[in-house]
């Protein structure tokens, strides 16, 4: 299903890590945004039908492909910033700045949630 292939997507969660450490925050937070603006695009094309694709396996092919795409773009998003967040913070206030950042994001989920349940 295509909820396995994202779950899958989970063993790639090193390689953000080391494109963020090899290239740096600001050039993988620049491929994550805007690989991800292109992914989600084209998933929103399909699921819509703006973009028809007949044949059932390729169409699960194809948006699992572009699940997975997407979680490899939010995962350079998101590494670069806690990269940035722990290199920016001084001796001892890491563990308050990330878990503030952390926060912040369980806060945006809720948030994001709530807009689109309506």
């Amino acid at each position: 299903t295509l909820s396995s292939a994202i779950f899958c997507a989970g063993i790639l969660s090193w390689m953000p890590g080391m494109v963020v450490d090899s290239h740096g925050a600001k050039f993988a937070i620049i491929l994550g945004g805007v690989g991800n603006a292109l992914h989600l695009t084209l998933y929103w094309m399909i699921v819509t039908e703006r973009w028809n694709i007949g044949n059932i396996n390729v169409l699960m092919f194809v948006l699992s492909v572009l699940g997975v795409l997407i979680f490899v773009g939010c995962a350079l998003v998101t590494g670069s910033v806690f990269k940035v967040i722990v290199e920016s913070c001084g001796k001892g206030t890491k563990g308050k700045a990330v878990g503030c950042a952390k926060g912040y994001v369980g806060v945006g989920s809720g948030v994001y949630v709530c807009l689109f349940s309506a």
